[in-house]
């Protein structure tokens, strides 16, 4: 399955919170299950434009 999550920050955000880490936690499981899950999020000084997790 095909998973795009939007969301306004990353885990890797200096300012993220829990509910960065709780989307991490789950669609890092999905994905561990073969489905393909796509981020789309703002970013932040010095932040690389795309990154594989």
């Amino acid at each position: 399955m095909n998973i795009l999550l939007v969301n306004w920050q990353d885990p890797d955000n200096p300012h993220a919170g829990g509910a960065e880490i709780h989307l991490f936690e789950i669609f890092g499981r999905l994905a561990a299950q073969g489905h393909r899950v796509r981020l789309i999020c703002s970013g932040w000084r010095g932040a690389a434009r795309r990154a594989i997790v």
